[in-house]
């Protein structure tokens, strides 16, 4: 609940609706509204500073859940409810413009947060060549399409939700949460699912691709990549394979993988192929192949323990997140392998370790090599900027939100936002210019 005044020359308004927002503020020496939270042009914004004109006009009692709608087009603020002189009044409308951000009780950042629709445990999240962001949900709920330039933040607008059929072409269909995703140069997006690979064309029609070599049991992993070329890599665990599918489902090629589990994936601008793999005890390492061939380089130490999530930044070197406290074998850190790098690590690793990082779980980098951490139960975003030390005590920012639950992965688009899949609190949460725009959208694979 919140209780709070606005002061406006001779009138003063108290609304009485509900929410679980922070309240906003007036000062009547700025002449500034200083209002945590809003809905502008149909999605969310916090810290938000504007200056109140008159009132405008006033209409019935609004829905139960209505919250404070700027609109952009007639500089008008909407405020469901308030009293006024002894009277309640509904549906305020009041001329505003809107100012520079201000910090009010937290993060200056501004923020969106995306909930509702069929976002349920996002996971995997990637842009495509439109700037559409595209989630992997973890509750069988498939992916969910969020087109920023009109979708709000209930997801009613502006996001499509795609899903599995039951039982497509007799395969068996969705067998289990969705943790993958990925997005080829054609804009096309590929989800795997243990027996069959969905595709989701740029058109959004969705169709299942059967690999060729379906009868081998499960040969589709839950995590997938997309090199240069367009071709498809998983590794197939029960096979205990790398394999290469070709769009049309044909299998390309199969290299051994030496691991029971891999819970990440991803391809650097030479098309190595870089896989993390972990066995039963949950001790793990990561693999190279070389051009997306059979000669494979296996990197261990420096910390690597229980490896996740990879990603390649633009110096050629692999990022990898230790998720040590997801395997409950202690906590996450973050190793760097850089290029050059001997197999044993005995040089040119680093591994980043503090206390912002003990429950890392994703992450990306942006067009200026930093690396963002998605901080999981830690409720953070760590940023590991290229001049950091291994103990984070130069060169790393933590980022922390009220709206931040459990973040699990992170993307970064072409303007520099932050695209933060928050997999407790059902939402995709996007920060606004927090990091270096990308050149082409980097997509982060999945655990």
């Amino acid at each position: 609940m919140r209780s709070y005044i606005y002061c406006l020359t001779s009138l003063c308004l108290l609304p009485i609706y509900m929410s679980a927002h922070a309240e906003d503020s007036y000062s009547s020496s700025s002449q500034l509204l200083s209002i945590p939270f809003v809905v502008v042009g149909g999605k969310t914004y916090t810290n938000v500073a504007v200056t109140l004109g008159p009132i405008k006009s006033f209409g019935a009692a609004p829905a139960a859940g209505t919250y404070d709608i700027y609109d952009a087009a007639s500089g008008l603020l909407f405020i469901p409810a308030a009293s006024a002189l002894g009277n309640t009044y509904y549906n305020v409308v009041m001329t505003v413009t809107l100012g520079q951000v201000k910090e009010v009780g937290g993060s200056s950042t501004d923020v969106i947060v995306y909930g509702g629709g069929n976002l349920s445990m996002p996971d995997a999240i990637a842009l495509d060549g439109n700037s559409d962001v595209w989630v992997a949900n973890g509750n069988l709920s498939g992916v969910t399409r969020i087109h920023p330039a009109t979708a709000n933040s209930g997801c009613t607008v502006g996001c499509t939700a795609y899903t599995y059929p039951t039982n497509p072409g007799g395969y068996g269909g969705l067998t289990g949460n969705l943790v993958g995703l990925a997005v080829d140069p054609n804009n096309t997006v590929w989800v795997p699912n243990s027996t069959i690979l969905m595709q989701i064309t740029n058109a959004g029609v969705v169709q299942e691709i059967v690999p060729t070599n379906y009868n081998d049991n499960h040969v589709v992993g839950s995590n997938v990549a997309v090199d240069g070329n367009g071709a498809l890599w998983t590794v197939a665990s029960l096979k205990s394979a790398l394999e290469k599918f070709g769009t049309d489902g044909t299998l390309l090629s199969s290299y051994p993988f030496p691991f029971g589990y891999s819970s990440g994936i991803a391809i650097d601008a030479g098309n190595n192929v870089w896989v993390s793999g972990t066995n039963s005890s949950n001790i793990g390492s990561v693999l190279e192949y070389v051009g997306g061939t059979s000669n494979m380089v296996t990197y261990s130490g420096a910390g690597i323990l229980s490896p996740g999530d990879m990603a390649a930044d633009g110096n050629g070197n692999v990022w990898v997140v230790n998720e040590n406290s997801v395997y409950g074998t202690g906590v996450a850190t973050v190793t760097e392998i850089q290029n050059g790098a001997p197999a044993n690590c005995a040089s040119r690793c680093l591994n980043f370790s503090s206390a912002a990082l003990n429950s890392a779980e994703g992450l990306a980098v942006d067009g200026a090599n930093n690396v963002w951490v998605a901080g999981g139960v830690g409720a953070n975003i760590i940023k590991i900027a290229p001049n950091a030390t291994s103990d984070c005590s130069l060169g790393c920012t933590v980022l922390t939100n009220p709206y931040f639950s459990h973040p699990t992965r992170v993307a970064i688009d072409r303007s520099g936002n932050l695209w933060v899949a928050d997999m407790d609190a059902n939402a995709v949460i996007e920060l606004l210019g927090v990091a270096a725009p990308t050149i082409t959208p980097l997509v982060n694979q999945p655990r």
